[in-house]
């Protein structure tokens, strides 16, 4: 391993995480705009427009994290490298209109397109940059080599180098206080194991089809709506009448308001129900009109929400439900079983391991195949594509 490889990777760690800071800089004033100024969110169709015509007159870059893993040697000579700002601008449009989309989509692809940037190997350092990218917005430094083992086939240089830039990320976060979006703490295990295994096993039904669902949903609409500028802004206006309700506020953007009352309250009434159905339909709606962002931080409240929710009405710890559901929905419609499973047993801790292993697994087995963050022809098992030597890079 040279030093040079070693600066790269420290560097992509310090520059994922000043996006983020960056970013979340940017939401808080949007935030503040959208509260002084409501009809903000009827600007939607703007960044509608402004994503179909980017995408439209531009050469190739990546639009989503699965096109990341596809990238190969020969795509470095069409790949706009500008289009890694373009992308950060257009998601900052999306939030301050208050679409329904998240941030990891802008921190995984722009910083992975600094390695084109600075005519780097693509094969060798696209992986690290989104592996990094990911767990600096997960906020945990392992999370990035776990990411990296379940979507890219890596050698040992790579593993090493994407654990040192999300290290550096993270140090970096850390210093600037910026914590997780989720922490759990004291809570109360009394609940039998039996008990409890009856809860995940229906969570993981439920979740299962949930997630097939959606991706279904989300891949019809994204190809109906591809070439179809009139009827995707049509729907945006629908969606900005939507959020401009005060009720459907909360909904706007990266709806970490609501977040927190489910992390916070242990009482759930009718309406809590309402915001999660509509976040999840807002979401995917909003991903598949093109809007710059992801689905990480939506599918998160969902999920942590709806797993709440069902431990409220079924008797069970609060906790529970909400370590449980918050990125099992996530591994639904990804396919990273193992990704999600460790950010869960971080919530919950790690005598829940065998408990969430059956949630994730009865998940898995009732979504379809498909994953947001994964090509069909590269799907692989955790284990697999793994090997420690290659060419010098």
């Amino acid at each position: 391993m040279s030093i040079s490889n070693l600066l790269i990777s420290v560097f992509l760690g310090f520059f994922g995480a000043g996006l983020l800071l960056m970013f979340n800089a940017t939401l808080l004033f949007f935030d503040l705009l959208r509260n002084k100024f409501d009809w903000i969110v009827f600007g939607l169709p703007i960044a509608v427009g402004l994503s179909y015509f980017l995408k439209k007159k531009t050469l190739y870059y990546p639009k989503k994290i699965v096109d990341l893993e596809e990238s190969q040697e020969d795509i470095l000579s069409v790949w706009n490298r500008k289009m890694s700002l373009y992308h950060y601008l257009g998601a900052l449009v999306s939030h301050l209109f208050g679409a329904s989309v998240g941030r990891e989509g802008v921190i995984v692809l722009v910083t992975s397109g600094l390695v084109p940037l600075f005519n780097l190997n693509v094969q060798f350092w696209i992986p690290i940059a989104a592996a990094t990218g990911f767990a600096i917005v997960t906020g945990y430094q392992w999370i990035g080599l776990i990411f990296l083992i379940e979507v890219f086939n890596t050698n040992i240089n790579q593993k090493i180098l994407t654990f040192i830039a999300s290290w550096t990320g993270v140090l970096l976060l850390q210093s600037y206080h910026v914590d997780p979006l989720l922490q759990l703490k004291n809570f109360d295990d009394q609940t039998s194991f039996f008990s409890k295994l009856f809860f995940v096993v229906g969570v993981g039904i439920i979740f299962g089809v949930i997630s097939k669902i959606y991706k279904q949903v989300y891949f019809y609409l994204s190809h109906k709506l591809q070439n179809r500028l009139g009827v995707s802004i049509l729907i945006s206006l629908v969606l900005a009448i939507v959020l401009w309700k005060e009720e459907f506020s909360p909904l706007q953007s990266l709806s970490l308001e609501i977040l927190e009352h489910f992390r916070t309250s242990n009482e759930f009434v009718h309406m809590d129900v309402v915001l999660i159905l509509l976040k999840l339909i807002l979401t995917v709606v909003c991903v598949s009109l093109g809007l710059f962002g992801g689905e990480f931080v939506p599918l998160l409240v969902i999920g942590a929400g709806l797993g709440a929710v069902l431990a409220q009405w079924l008797g069970f710890p609060h906790w529970l439900g909400l370590s449980l559901g918050a990125y099992l929905l996530l591994a639904g419609v990804t396919r990273l079983k193992w990704t999600f499973l460790l950010l869960s047993l971080i919530l919950s801790g790690w005598n829940q391991v065998i408990l969430f292993y059956i949630a994730y697994t009865v998940c898995l087995a009732l979504s379809n195949h498909t994953s947001l963050y994964m090509s069909g022809k590269n799907r692989k098992s955790f284990f697999s594509g793994t090997h420690f030597f290659t060419t010098k890079v």
